[in-house]
């Protein structure tokens, strides 16, 4: 992703949550069909989950590849963000919670 193609990803989390009423979001990270995981991309996921929060919401991770894992790892995401195999499993783990 290039800084335009994040910044509107941000923008287009922000808005489900604040203008669709979204509460839940499943976010698959492609296993590993990128490279690295940017600070700027950590940080609108972030963003999201503090918006998710503050609402009653929850966001879970998916579909991480083992270098997307390690750098969430390294950075004490794992704590912040449950993070399941499939798609399948992430959305009964978010109806499941609410």
């Amino acid at each position: 992703m290039n800084e335009i193609d994040l910044h509107q990803l941000g923008e287009e989390l922000n808005q489900l949550v604040t203008e669709n009423g979204c509460r839940l979001i499943a976010l698959g990270l492609g296993h590993d069909t990128i490279d690295c995981l940017y600070s700027a991309f950590i940080g609108k996921m972030m963003g999201t989950r503090k918006l998710l929060l503050s609402t009653g919401g929850h966001i879970k991770l998916c579909e991480v590849g083992p270098v997307s894992l390690g750098v969430l790892q390294t950075c004490k995401l794992t704590e912040l963000f449950e993070i399941h195999p499939d798609m399948d499993s992430t959305v009964k783990a978010l109806l499941a919670a609410g």
